[in-house]
């Protein structure tokens, strides 16, 4: 598979210098004035590459780490209701108390 390497110099407050260099790839080759390139980025080259294939399917990635944020979200989801389950039995035990008891022991 082809990619095109593109690489720009770019304002940046992280160095002395005030410029970085940033790069993107892309599988289409770059217009000489590219629509999306901020007007303060200067395009420095573009390199042609070569790539294999990934021997990988993507999605299965993709999918393991969508349930890794699946378990974690109803883990979150068990304790939180846990917690309100726990506030409504000791606001319904308050409710249980026969009449004059509330007050008893104090």
């Amino acid at each position: 598979m082809k990619i095109f390497i593109r690489q720009y110099l770019t304002p940046s407050s992280v160095d002395d210098s005030g410029y970085s260099i940033y790069a993107t790839t892309n599988t289409i080759k770059h217009n000489p004035k590219y629509a999306y390139d901020p007007d303060d980025w200067v395009f420095l080259c573009e390199e042609e590459v070569e790539v294999a294939d990934p021997e990988f399917d993507v999605r299965e990635m993709i999918l393991k780490g969508l349930e890794g944020q699946k378990e974690k979200l109803m883990a979150d989801y068990s304790k939180a209701m846990m917690e309100v389950e726990d506030k409504i039995s000791k606001l319904t035990a308050l409710e249980m108390l026969p009449e004059g008891q509330e007050g008893e022991g104090a």
